[in-house]
């Protein structure tokens, strides 16, 4: 029982939060890539990528979907970039540290409106959980080998990118019809895969709490809650988060604790992301170096 209605919870997670809002983005993003847009931007994006982050212009795009869409898509299309030799594995992997964002669908919409009824806190939540990503890609410059762009110094940037889109469009061998149909076969199958992750640590976690693990938990940490007054649910919310980032906020939004509190608890759990999204982003990077 514990299982079957955890499988259910994973499903209607999957079903009405992230199945709607990454389909949309997950076909555009992998069609503007087949076109060539992706590469075409990039040319036009070196010179303000390369002072700021140290990474191509392409990954601009990459950077741009991140904050409009949320975590996997932006480890797919860094994976898409570096299999393109349009990175390299240092950037690949830079660009990953700080583009996995959670969707704003789900922070303003899921959290802030179906969690909390308060609308006013879904822009709060979502900035300070973009902006902490961005300097995390600022920072993360310091340990890229410094290089100097050849395309920053060239005088016609324009021509350029539409060298890159010519040199990287797929409609040289293929119409438009059948990139567009392979992108959907393609999305179809990815977002069944993340399907496939969200039902498995939704009934890993049924099952961890059905068998007790998490009151066992809660009582070996039980001194601590009363040293520093938290409330229990907001303990077990951040069990519940280490492992799944939705049940584990729900969980949170039901304790007693302070606003604050709460909302420390919930950006930590963005950061870490969960073991469930840990996962998708390794499963979505495993055929590359990354």
């Amino acid at each position: 029982a514990a299982s079957f209605q955890a499988a259910q919870r994973g499903l209607q997670t999957w079903w009405e939060i992230v199945f709607p809002s990454l389909l949309p983005f997950f076909i555009i993003a992998e069609l503007l890539m087949n076109l060539g847009f992706v590469a075409f931007l990039g040319a036009l994006l070196e010179p303000a990528m390369r002072p700021l982050f140290n990474l191509p212009g392409c990954s601009g795009f990459i950077i741009s979907v991140s904050y409009i869409s949320g975590f996997p898509i932006c480890a797919i299309l860094s994976n898409q970039l570096r299999r393109a030799n349009l990175c390299t594995k240092n950037e690949g992997e830079r660009l990953l540290s700080f583009t996995s964002n959670a969707s704003p669908l789900f922070m303003l919409g899921a959290v802030s409106m179906g969690m909390y009824g308060n609308p006013a806190l879904g822009p709060l939540i979502a900035g300070i959980h973009y902006l902490s990503n961005l300097f995390c890609g600022l920072i993360l410059k310091a340990f890229s080998p410094s290089q100097a762009s050849a395309v920053i110094r060239e005088k016609r940037i324009l021509r350029s990118a539409f060298r890159a889109f010519a040199a990287s469009s797929q409609l040289k061998t293929k119409n438009f019809g059948q990139l567009l149909g392979e992108t959907i076969r393609s999305t179809s199958l990815t977002l069944l895969t993340i399907g496939g992750f969200i039902t498995f640590f939704s009934v890993l976690v049924g099952i961890l709490q059905a068998a007790g693990v998490f009151n066992l938990l809660l009582k070996l940490f039980y001194p601590l809650t009363i040293f520093f007054k938290i409330d229990t649910h907001l303990l077990q919310g951040i069990f519940f988060g280490f492992f799944e980032i939705t049940i584990g906020i729900k969980e949170i939004s039901r304790s007693s604790s302070g606003l604050l509190a709460q909302l420390l608890a919930i950006e930590a759990l963005l950061a870490w992301n969960g073991l469930a999204i840990q996962a998708q982003v390794t499963g979505m990077i495993m055929d590359s170096d990354l």
